[in-house]
């Protein structure tokens, strides 16, 4: 465990950067050269998972510049962002509510991981 969150803080802003443009490439993607899935809400769970991994990566890159708070925040305006381009950019695409949700709720969680690693990591160090 402590290898792996060690690695994670030490490699975050490399994978932060290229999970950001996974989630820009893939939002922002026109919806018909998206592959049709028959799995219900498939379409919330990608979201939930991609901001899992945002907020993740963004406070091990960040760890001693940000509160976790600020990453948080920076998560939500990222996804309204996502949301309002989709509207407004030729994609045949649109804004949805839904989307944001399950972006707070895979914002929320992956800063949970990250305190509950992070945390393990340092008590198992001293």
């Amino acid at each position: 465990m402590i290898k792996l969150i060690d690695f994670s803080i030490k490699y975050s802003r490399f994978f932060f950067i290229l999970w950001l443009s996974i989630i820009f490439y893939g939002c922002l993607l026109p919806s018909n050269d998206i592959p049709k899935v028959r799995i219900p809400n498939i379409d919330k769970i990608v979201h939930l998972c991609f901001y899992v991994g945002f907020t993740y990566l963004l406070r091990g890159a960040t760890i001693k510049k940000l509160k976790a708070i600020y990453v948080l925040i920076i998560a939500l305006g990222f996804g309204i962002g996502i949301e309002v381009l989709q509207q407004l950019l030729p994609v045949n695409r649109s804004a949805s509510i839904a989307d944001v949700a399950a972006n707070t709720i895979g914002a929320i969680i992956g800063l949970v991981l990250f305190k509950i690693l992070y945390k393990k990591s340092r008590l198992s160090k001293s």
